[in-house]
Order: structure tokens, then sequence, then C-alpha cells
């Protein structure tokens, strides 16, 4: 989550400071513009009065010419006129985005032709001599009246210009206001957001120096042997576990390759499969295998050895991560555990009783070798599956028996004790063996987990029982012939003469 905010807030910052830079180079490509305009409307009233002085200058120079006669003034006439007709010219070019001024450009050319004819007229005809006082009075007035009309356009001219600048330059004032209100504030924001990203940046560099820590707290204090590889299996990082097994110094190990250390040189096939391992790695591949290493003391241990490639964003190995668990212990329990199953194995099978376990749906899980010769059958034929439908699915004389009413299957639904002196189990050739038997639930963490069925074959004992039966049926039958006998005797002498009565 801080990685997120750190790069949302530097985001942030450098989103407000590239607004800020488009922002200003948007402004002052505008204000430049701006600027421009201004200074285009300043060249055009500098034209209007480079026309104004052109045009009185061209008008002094004929009245002067009217009184002297002298044509010097026509020469400083002709350069005036030129001057002015260029000006508008120019005029023209910078006002022709602006119909109004172009219109009156038009205007000021027309009036200016039609005094300069006006004045090459007065010229011919006064080089000529024909001229009267009153034709040279009446030329006068004309000129004036023309220059009048000259005057008042280009005021018009002039006032229409002063007013576009006064536009433009409020335009261009403006603009530079609301650039600084603006640059104030994305300054003020660019500042609040760094002065936010530098605090980010720190704190996160505070949260990463602790997460150093602490990795490097579980690095060194696992119990378990740790390490950094770089990808071609040099030492980059050991921890304390590792290096105080070989009594070993991090100076003496950083860069060396990692199957010519210590805890592989005690066996030359283990470095050989340590190296092949570490070129898997190297590939990208996790490996696991099971090794051993030797202390200086001599102390041997077994080892589950892992060896997992770490990579960067693009899939590439940057380091190898190699981990080794002590399973020593492990191993001598396991080995206890599997000596002490072997034994119960012998037990089971040595016993008189047939023994069977079932799990909760009913299907064989273990059936011991009493159990396999009473039934007729093999281990793997009874294996995983139902022990209902093959021993115990009818009686003898071919009645089907529910699976809901099996005595042996009722104790995994009960978790009661279920024991049947006399019943029977169907063996593999359809035969019928009488059996006694106890079925006992089997219970882990109290959840029954199936049950456990040890029976009797009760065949000599069925037998004892019937001949038994047999013979106190003939004693009764040879009592009740004597009571016959007794009491057909007593009749008969109860029918014969009393001797009292006859002598």
């Amino acid at each position: 989550m801080g990685r997120y905010k750190f790069a949302a807030i530097w985001l942030l910052t450098l989103a407000l400071n590239g607004s800020a830079v488009a922002y200003l180079v948007k402004q002052n490509n505008l204000s430049s513009e701006q600027n421009q305009w201004i200074t285009h409307t300043y060249e055009s009233l500098g034209c209007i009065e480079s026309i104004f002085t052109a045009s009185i200058r061209a008008e002094s120079n004929i009245r002067a010419y009217a009184l002297s006669r002298d044509d010097r003034f026509l020469q400083d006439r002709e350069a005036a006129a030129s001057r002015c007709f260029k000006s508008i010219d120019k005029f023209k070019q910078l006002t022709s985005d602006n119909p109004t001024q172009s219109a009156y450009a038009d205007q000021l050319i027309a009036l200016s032709k039609q005094r300069y004819d006006l004045g090459s007229d007065f010229v011919q005809r006064a080089r000529a001599q024909d001229l009267t006082e009153a034709q040279q009075l009446t030329f006068v007035k004309a000129s004036s009246s023309l220059t009048r009309q000259i005057e008042q356009l280009i005021h018009q001219m002039r006032q229409t210009e002063d007013n576009l600048l006064v536009i433009r330059r409020q335009g261009f004032n403006g603009t530079i206001r609301s650039t600084n209100t603006i640059l104030f504030l994305l300054a003020f924001f660019g500042l609040v957001t760094l002065l936010a990203a530098a605090i980010t940046t720190y704190r996160l560099y505070i949260a990463r120096k602790n997460s150093e820590k602490l990795v490097r707290g579980v690095f060194d204090n696992s119990y378990q042997f740790m390490g950094i590889l770089s990808p071609h299996g040099e030492i980059i990082e050991v921890n304390n576990a590792a290096l105080s097994f070989i009594e070993g110094e991090p100076s003496n190990l950083k860069g060396r390759h990692f199957a010519d250390t210590p805890w592989w040189m005690h066996a030359p096939q283990e470095q050989k499969k340590v190296d092949e391992a570490l070129k898997r790695a190297a590939d990208g591949e996790f490996v696991r295998f099971e090794t051993t290493h030797k202390s200086p003391n001599g102390t041997e241990i077994d080892i589950d050895f892992t060896l997992t490639p770490i990579l960067d964003d693009n899939g590439d190995v940057i380091y190898l991560l190699p981990e080794g668990r002590d399973v020593t212990m492990q191993k001598k329990a396991h080995q206890l555990i599997e000596a002490s199953e072997s034994r119960l194995r012998a037990v089971l099978a040595s016993l008189a009783e047939g023994l069977i376990q079932i799990d909760t749906e009913g299907n064989f899980t273990y059936v011991n070798a009493t159990a396999e010769r009473l039934l007729l059958y093999k281990q793997d034929e009874l294996l995983n599956k139902e022990m209902h439908a093959l021993i115990h699915s009818q009686s003898p004389e071919g009645v089907p028996r529910s699976k809901s009413d099996c005595p042996l299957f009722r104790v995994v639904r009960t978790g009661m004790v279920s024991r049947v002196s006399e019943d029977w189990f169907q063996r593999k050739d359809g035969s019928f063996l009488p059996v006694e038997y106890v079925s006992s639930p089997l219970v882990q963490d109290g959840q029954v987990i199936g049950a456990v069925i040890a029976f009797q074959d009760i065949r000599l004992t069925l037998g004892a029982t019937k001949h038994l039966t047999k013979s106190v049926a003939s004693e009764e039958q040879f009592v009740c012939a004597v009571k016959e006998m007794l009491k057909g005797i007593i009749d008969n002498a109860s029918a014969l003469p009393d001797a009292g009565t006859q002598f």
C-alpha cells in the first residue's frame, strides 16, 4: 500500500509540475502573440503618422509652389506623395484582417489621388500661365476641402487603432495577471505535493530500512541454513545458522562458488549434485533433494535442501535462494515410526481373529492375514471396496440385508460398540462363514473416521452346541418314554382286583 501511495503522490507532483510547465508554455505563446498584435498596432499607428506627415508635407509643397513657382517644391511634393502612398499600402497590409481599416485605407487612397491629380493639374496650368486669380482661389479651396477630408479620415483611422490598442493591451495585461495567478496556485500546490512526496519518500525509506532490518533479523536468526547466491552460484550472503555449523566467517565465503564450500566438500558426489542443481536453478527451475552436511567436529546431519530461483519483473533469474533444513531427528523419528508400524503389522497379521478396518463410507481400508484366510480374499481384492456388498449383503437363506441396518456399519453412525455372538459372512466362493464379532468405532480428534471389526470363526463352537442340543433332546425323549411306561404300569396296577376282598 505504501508503494502505491508513494507512486501516486509523485505522479501527482509530476502532473502538477507538468501542468504548470504546459500552462506556462501556452500562456507564454498567448502573451507573445498578444504582444505581437500590440506591436502590430503600434506599426499601424506609425504608418498612420507617416501618412499624415507625408500628406501634410505634400499639401504644403504644392501651396508653396503656388506662391513661389519654385520647382524645388514640386520635387519635395513628389517625394512626400510617394511616401504617403507607400505608407498607405503598408497600412493596408498591416490591417488586412480589419475590414473597417481596409475601407478607410481605400477611401484615403482615393482622396489622396484626387488631391494629387488636382495639384498636378494646377502645376500644368500654372506653368502654361493659364490660371486666373479666381481659378487659383478655386484650386486652393478644393485642395483645402480634400485635405480636411483626408485629415478627418486619418483621425478616424488613428482612433480605430487607438481603441484596438487599448483592447489588445487589456487582453495582454489580463493574460499576464491570469498567468501569474495560475502559476502561483500551481506553484503552491506543486510545493505542497512536493513536500508530501518528500515526506512519503522519507517514510517509505524508513519503512524500507525497518523492513530490511526485519528481513535481516529473520534471515540471520532462522534456525535453518539460508543464503543468497548469484545466478552463477557465487555466495552473496549466508545466515548465522549456516555459518555456525561450519564455524566459518562471511568474509571467507563471499564470492566463492557454492559447491566449493565446507557444506559440500566432505562428499564429491554431493558437490556434483549441488553443482547440477545450481545449473537447473539458474534456468528458473525449483530444485529439492536430500543430502548431508558435516561439521568440522565430524558431526553429520541429514538436510532437506532446496534451491529457489528469484526472478525479476521480466522473468529473468537475479538471485538463487539455497535453504537447508536439519531433518536428522525427523528421519530418526520416521524410522522409529516405520519400525513400530512394522511390528504392529506383524502383530495384527499373527492374530487368530480376523481384523477388518472400514472408512466412513463402509469401504475396506485394511484386512489382516487371518481375515484374508477366512474370507478367501486377498487384501488387494478388498481395499476400497464396499464391505457390506461383499460379505454381508444377504443371509445364508438368500434374504437380502440392508446396509442401513447392518450392525457392522451402524457403529460409524452411532459411535457405539456393537457385539454380535452369531452372524454370517459371505466368502469369495459364495459360501457362508459363521462368525462372532465386535465392531468398534475408530475415533480421531473426537471424530469417527471409520470402524474396526474383529471376528472369529465359530464353526467348531456352533457344531458342539448343536451336538449338545441333540443329546439333550434324546435324554428328554428317554425320560418321556420312562414316564409313559411308569404311567402304564400304574394304570395297569389300578385295574387288578383287590386281594383283601377275594378271600
